[in-house]
């Protein structure tokens, strides 16, 4: 078999008049049964997202975990969330600028958030509001025997405990529902339910035995005399969680008009305030910190953890080199400020007062033009000043071409 000449990246030198070599769609990888033990295997292609917005698209980002891996975009100014069952929507508020947007993700037990900086604002989302119904009290001295209530399909029925203190079980259905004790009162009553529904009480005796944890749907909170229901999901499915008390002995009970919960799925960008107004231009998170770059310096600020507030006396100077912070980026527990001219290396200390620290010997003497910085499975990509493309890990390696290079700078001409 004759040996085929493949050209392994696409090639244009226009200075030197060079033929082109062009590589569209393909990346190689290794094959023993090829000649030059290589095989060009076609790039699959990228799901359609639709047409969102008026363009262009600024960032596209998802991060495992994070709003049930929902993906979030920037078209022109505004910001969408796409969830994994294909529904997507804009988010309220603006996404300022028309260049690069930076996001990061900060989660904790209670909360999780995506912060933004589009080189105007620092913004968070921290998800859509969560559709809620109340349970209250309007009569009589306690909720009767036998009565019942529906939670989104899950009913739940008081009972008085047997003389050892126990309570029947049940399966959760119209005909057979969970048992809950009635308490002393009408609150220790709905704090039972609050107990079931929650499965923090004495099983058996709170509540049936057959309830086998916590309600995964909905959230509950209880202050006299009313019991909040809420549920977990932020999208306008939580509307249609529906809660009603089928079974009301005494009319005492009174559940949301039409059964339904209300409020869920209004989602909205929140700002948050920069010292002395200066423009946030980066942001990644390490640690539970949120850092902060901030345009045209080498300033960096950082949003404590589970706080969506920047202390004033909160920040740090890039040390090696006295230009500007043209990308960050988390590289296992280290964060990379990479600078015009030079990128250096901090950690997180655990210090409270200073909580990072550069690491000593860590710069590199490669900086990046803006918007060309990424991480890839643990080594630093980035364009240098000279239009060179470099990969970080244990030293700086050059991985472009000339024809390459030839390519990104006549792009940044035609840019600027």
């Amino acid at each position: 078999m004759p040996d085929v000449p493949l050209s392994f990246s696409d090639f244009d030198r226009v200075y030197a008049d060079l033929p082109p070599a062009a590589l569209k769609n393909r990346f190689f990888e290794e094959n023993p049964f090829q000649g030059k033990k290589r095989a060009a295997v076609a790039r699959p292609g990228t799901s359609v997202i639709g047409n969102y917005g008026t363009g262009p698209i600024r960032k596209v980002f998802s991060q495992p975990g994070l709003f049930g891996g929902a993906l979030f975009f920037v078209s022109g100014n505004e910001l969408y969330r796409r969830d994994v069952d294909g529904n997507t929507f804009v988010i309220g508020g603006i996404i300022y600028g028309e260049g690069e947007v930076s996001m990061c993700v900060a989660k904790g037990l209670d909360y999780e958030r995506l912060f933004i900086a589009d080189g105007a604002r620092l913004q968070f989302y921290g998800g859509g509001t969560q559709a809620s119904g109340i349970i209250s009290f309007t009569g009589g001295t306690n909720a009767a025997a036998g009565d019942t209530v529906e939670v989104n399909g899950t009913y739940y029925e008081w009972e008085t405990p047997d003389g050892f203190g126990f309570v029947t079980d049940g399966v959760g259905s119209l005909a057979d529902p969970f048992k809950v004790a009635i308490g002393a009162d009408w609150d220790a009553t709905m704090q039972n339910l609050q107990a079931a529904l929650q499965f923090s009480g004495t099983s058996g005796q709170t509540y049936s035995s057959t309830i086998g944890g916590q309600n995964l749907q909905v959230t509950v909170s209880f202050a006299t005399p009313e019991l909040t229901i809420t549920a977990r999901d932020d999208t306008a499915a939580g509307n249609l969680f529906t809660l009603t008390d089928p079974v009301d002995g005494g009319s005492n009970i009174q559940t949301p008009a039409g059964g339904l919960f209300t409020g869920g799925n209004n989602h909205g960008l929140s700002g948050i305030e920069m010292p002395d107004g200066l423009p946030p231009t980066q942001v990644t998170t390490l640690k539970s910190y949120v850092i902060v770059a901030v345009g045209s310096t080498d300033r960096f600020y950082w949003v404590a953890p589970a706080e969506v507030t920047i202390d004033a006396l909160d920040f740090a100077t890039a040390e090696a080199a006295p230009d500007q912070i043209v990308g960050l980026v988390t590289m296992q527990d280290t964060v990379w400020f990479v600078g015009q001219t030079v990128t250096e290396i901090w950690y997180a200390t655990g210090d409270l007062d200073l909580p990072f620290s550069p690491v000593t010997g860590r710069v590199y003497d490669r900086g990046a033009l803006a918007g060309t910085v990424v991480n890839i499975k643990g080594t630093l990509y980035l364009v240098d000043q000279d239009y060179v493309v470099y990969a970080i890990g244990g030293q700086a390696q050059r991985i472009s071409n000339h024809g390459i290079e030839e390519q990104i700078r006549l792009s940044v001409a035609t840019e600027s």
